[in-house]
Parts: structure tokens; C-alpha cells; sequence
């Protein structure tokens, strides 16, 4: 049994019996699977993580192995499956974190569409560098306060997005701010409460053992990498 997620519908989040055998395949960037990642971790669901790229990539999807030719796709019991935001609620029922309540799951949805929408500096952070990557960190960070304080008046007094409870559109922010952080690391200091909201994920059980373990984003915008 998951976590309670406190709202006004009361809504009960519950793991299945059973759970399947996992094979997450994704690049080694830090991007479309981070918060599938900390959903797992958070939900002491097991996963194998393999790592793709480079030319066995390009062999790989020249031989048809992804759907949609992209990733990250996730292996369920030997069924290969894409799309991140598919992806990313299967995996919170998996851990508990989807709340069976339509209107509650309307509100975690909410949340993660908007780290979805947000997501144009996974490039930034990974891929891009030189006069290209200050450009689009110039016009990212441009409209990033005009987000944080829609995020900001979502989260208000709450502990998480959601309620008292951590649901997974929790993870799909904080994967954002994450990696705003790293463009400017001042970016937050208008916006405390979501700096505390921050401070809260990290140190949940799973999460935070997650990020102490995982690599770490270098050379932003000069040679992308992770170490």
C-alpha cells in the first residue's frame, strides 16, 4: 500500500500485488528519465537501468528497437513501451503515487504537464554549448520567473504540490528546478517556499539516496557530460 495523499477527496494511492520486471533504457544525460528515476526509487520499485548512445544507439534504432524511434522506453515483463509522460504514470502507480481519485489525479497531472512544458533546458543543460547554448539560456531564464511564481502560487502553504504527500508531479518540477540551478544558481531566491520545497524532496527516503548516488551534470555549456 502507498502513501495516503491528502486532499479533499481523500483519495488513496495503491501499489499492484504484483510488480512486473523493469528495464528502464534511457541516454546518459540528465533529462526525460530523472523523474522516472526518483518515482521508482521513492517507491522501492526494482528496475534495471541501462545506458544507450552513440553508435549502439544508432544501430539500435536503425533496427527498429524503439517505438518511435526515441527513448526513454521502458521494458514491462519483456514489453517494450515509450513516451516520458506515459511512462512516468505507470511507474507512480507502480510506487504508489497516483491517486485513484480523478480530480486528485487531475491535479498531479496538472503539475507534472507543467515540468513537461518546462522541459526546453533539458537540451540546454546536455547538449547545447557555445553561442548557441547562451542564447537559449538567455531566453529560458528570461521566462523562467514568470513560471516559478504560477508554481509558487500553485504550492502556496502545502507541503508538497498536492497536499501533505508527495505525488509524482512533485518529481517532474523538481527535475526542472534541478537543472535551472545549474544555469544560475540564484534563480530560486525569489521564490522560498519553493527553495524549501526543494530542500523537502531531496531529503525523501529513496530520493535522497537516489541523488547522492547519481552522476553529476558537468561542463554546462562548454563540453556537456556526466561524471
Amino acid at each position: 500500500r502507498g502513501p495516503a495523499l491528502q486532499n479533499p477527496a481523500h483519495t488513496t494511492a495503491t501499489r499492484p500485488p504484483a510488480m512486473p520486471k523493469l528495464v528502464l533504457t534511457y541516454f546518459p544525460v540528465r533529462a526525460k528519465a530523472e523523474a522516472l528515476r526518483m518515482i521508482l526509487d521513492y517507491g522501492k520499485v526494482e528496475y534495471e537501468f541501462v545506458v544507450t548512445g552513440g553508435e549502439a544507439y544508432g544501430k539500435a534504432k536503425a533496427e527498429g528497437a524503439f517505438p518511435f524511434d526515441q527513448v526513454p522506453v521502458l521494458d514491462v515483463d519483456g514489453e517494450r513501451l515509450a513516451q516520458s509522460g506515459a511512462l512516468a504514470r505507470y511507474c507512480a502507480k507502480l510506487a504508489g503515487l497516483y491517486p485513484s481519485d480523478p480530480l486528485a489525479a487531475l491535479r498531479t497531472d496538472e503539475i507534472f504537464e507543467m515540468g513537461q512544458e518546462m522541459s526546453g533546458l533539458n537540451p540546454i543543460v546536455n547538449v547545447f554549448t557555445g553561442e548557441v547554448f547562451e542564447a537559449k539560456k538567455a531566453e529560458y531564464l528570461g521566462g523562467f520567473p514568470k513560471k516559478a511564481q504560477a508554481l509558487a502560487k500553485r504550492l502556496g502553504e502545502k507541503k508538497f504540490f498536492c497536499g501533505d504527500e508527495v505525488t509524482y508531479g512533485d518529481f517532474s518540477v523538481y527535475h526542472v528546478f534541478d537543472l535551472v540551478l545549474l544555469l544560475d544558481d540564484k534563480a530560486l531566491a525569489d521564490f522560498p517556499t519553493i527553495t524549501a520545497w526543494m530542500g523537502r524532496v531531496a531529503e525523501l527516503p529513496g530520493v535522497k539516496e537516489y541523488l547522492q548516488k547519481r552522476a553529476r551534470c558537468v561542463g554546462v555549456g562548454t563540453a556537456p557530460r556526466m561524471e
